[in-house]
This record gives structure tokens, sequence and C-alpha cells, in this order.
């Protein structure tokens, strides 16, 4: 599986993942030198050099609603523990799978996914994050709601 994801917007950022390994991350902070940049067109053709065939699986994070490289897309926003995005889309000359999970939600699957908590296995954790500061379920299904 090839996954492309990225986030536009503050802490803008590319990477790639392709059969559960990091191939590359573009991170606007080092190419910009400001911190909390956007992506920048440059950055994304270097993302799309880096590839070598058509990624299966395109992730868009989420952010703040409205947020200026966001408009009129369908992506997931900031808050929301159960908040995810899946329809297709075409990238490239092929139609592919499309995927977008609220800010929020990434935080919390991202620090389960780098635990060593075994996958199906019900947990708790605490976010502290920005403006959200709450604690959540797990289950073993990886659905996450707010305890």
């Amino acid at each position: 599986m090839k996954i492309l994801s990225y986030n536009p917007g503050h802490d803008g950022a590319f990477a790639y993942v392709e059969e559960g390994r990091l191939v590359f991350s573009i991170e606007a902070e080092k190419s910009s030198k400001y911190r909390h940049s956007s992506l920048s067109v440059l950055d994304a053709f270097d993302a799309l050099a880096e590839l070598h065939a058509v990624p299966d699986v395109l992730c868009e994070g989420g952010w703040w609603p409205g947020d200026s490289p966001r408009v009129g897309e369908a992506a997931a926003d900031y808050r929301g523990s159960d908040q995810v995005i899946v329809s297709k889309k075409r990238f490239l000359g092929k139609t592919i799978d499309f995927f977008s999970s609220s800010h929020e939600r990434s935080h919390l699957l991202c620090a389960f996914g780098m635990s060593n908590v075994p996958k199906g296995t019900p947990c708790y954790a605490l976010l502290w994050e920005g403006i959200i500061g709450a604690f959540y379920g797990i289950d073993a299904e990886l659905n996450v709601s707010p305890r």
C-alpha cells in the first residue's frame, strides 16, 4: 500500500509511506525556515518528484474550518474524535482513495500507532494539544470516544 499524506496549512508537510515504511517527509518549516509554515508549490513539486508511482491513498490532515488552503475542499476539521471522511479523488490520471481525519483524532491514533500497545487492545489516552485537553477511550476497532 502506498500512502501520500499532506497537511497544506499550519505546520504543512508531506509524508509518503509504502508498505508500512516511511519513504520521505517534506516539512514546510524546514524549507522556509519559518515556524508554522504552510506548504508551498515548490514543496508539492518536491513531493511529486519523489513518487515512483501513483499512491493508492491520498490523506489530508484535518484543521480549522475555513483555513485558506482548504476552502472548497472536503477535509476533516480540527475537532472531532470520530470525524473521518472517505471518498475517491482523481490524482495524476487515476482514481484513488481519499482519507481525511480530524486533527484531534489523528493525534490520538498517531500516539496509539507509535505505542507498544498491540492493535485490538482497548486503551485510554490523554490528549493535551493546542486548545484540546481531554481524556479518550480507544476500543478494539480503533474507534475513539471522549471519556
